[in-house]
């Protein structure tokens, strides 16, 4: 409910938000059925698991915008993610993708230190090459970093039947696709 409601609360509107409960066994998918009784742009959807991969999949097939936006069951946005992205996308024509930054969370909502990430980022300051940097530690750490253009699924595919790599394994293809733009 929390996910789904940091991207309700989103400055700039999304044009759907599709959820997908991928065999849950807890009761997420009668709180998302009562969330969609209130919120009937919600589209969603049970079924029984097949992989976060099947599921970011299904979901994008599902997609109608011009922009995906993947957010996990336990991450949150920031309320003017969507319009920060935004801006990106309308100052840089050329861009096909963004990866933001990330603010870690204790389980009260406090900002506390990662120290991996922050060893991972640094990695890349210093190098400034992305794929060496997300091979030796991800740090985009998440699918729900991504803010992409839909059309970007259709130029490299999709994610791949990978049980624990399925965001790396498309982050790499994703840089080795497009050119990231510095400074944007």
């Amino acid at each position: 409910e929390e996910a789904v409601q940091s991207v309700m609360d989103q400055t700039v509107s999304p044009a759907e938000i599709i959820v997908v409960d991928d065999g849950s066994t807890d009761a997420s998918a009668a709180r998302m059925r009562a969330l969609c009784e209130k919120h009937p742009q919600i589209i969603f959807w049970s079924q029984p698991n097949q992989g976060a991969h099947y599921t970011l999949n299904a979901g994008i097939h599902r997609a109608t915008g011009e922009f995906v936006s993947i957010l996990n069951s336990d991450d949150a946005y920031c309320r003017t993610r969507f319009e920060e992205c935004l801006k990106i996308f309308q100052r840089r024509p050329d861009v096909s993708a963004v990866a933001t930054g990330l603010t870690f969370i204790d389980e009260n909502g406090v900002e506390i230190s990662n120290p991996w990430y922050e060893d991972a980022r640094a990695f890349y300051d210093r190098t400034q090459d992305l794929s060496l940097a997300l091979i030796n530690g991800n740090f985009f750490v998440t699918t729900s970093n991504l803010f992409a253009r839909r059309a970007v699924f259709d130029e490299i595919g999709h994610f791949s039947p990978l049980r624990y790599t399925h965001d790396l394994d498309f982050f790499l293809r994703l840089v080795n696709a497009i050119r990231p733009a510095r400074g944007a």
